[in-house]
């Protein structure tokens, strides 16, 4: 159980995102955990318990701290901010589960386990459709103005580009408002 702990730490009950090892599993800790599997006729098991724990760290903490960022206040250049930090925020959390489900497709490679997810045979697949459900589930219409604000305000920077004026923070374009849209958008 500790390799597999090791290989897919968010099958833990004291996982964060910050647990995620920037290492790479060894080989052999990789191939002696997929014979256990499989030796354990536990395959499906794992995979099923990847996919649950995925869910319940999604749903407890992430998705709610991604709505947390759009607690009503008036929209200024901090409502701003506020959208680029929450989607920055969910895009890294994405990210580092992104790495536990290159993890799992290798892992479904190895044991050649065709079952899918979700009617995803593609973990990746199906980890953006459980990340969908699960922030929309919790999505507020309250939210919708502070993410047209957004756009709006964003939208009227990008025209105004060549003015070398920030509208945002109402200062020259030495700012990084408009890198922050782009890169939002480009999560």
């Amino acid at each position: 159980m500790d390799k597999l702990k090791a290989i897919f730490p968010v099958v833990t009950d004291n996982y964060t995102l910050c647990d995620m090892p920037a290492s790479e599993i060894e080989e052999d800790e990789f191939n002696a955990m997929v014979e256990f599997t499989e030796t354990a006729n536990i395959v499906v098991p794992i995979q099923n318990m990847i996919v649950n724990r995925t869910e319940d760290i999604l749903r407890d903490k992430i998705v709610p701290q991604f709505w947390s960022f759009f607690k009503k206040n008036d929209f200024s250049r901090t409502g701003f901010q506020k959208f680029y930090n929450a989607v920055k925020y969910l895009h890294d959390s994405y990210t580092s589960f992104y790495h536990i489900y290159d993890r799992l497709l290798l892992f479904r490679k190895r044991t050649n386990l065709k079952k899918p997810i979700y009617e995803h045979t593609c973990p990746h697949s199906a980890l953006r459709l459980i990340l969908r459900a699960i922030l929309f589930s919790y999505y507020y219409l309250e939210h919708d103005n502070i993410i047209k604000e957004f756009y709006e305000a964003a939208l009227k920077m990008e025209d105004s580009e060549g003015d070398h004026h920030c509208i945002i923070l109402e200062d020259n374009m030495d700012c990084n408002c408009l890198h922050s849209f782009n890169e939002t958008n480009s999560f």
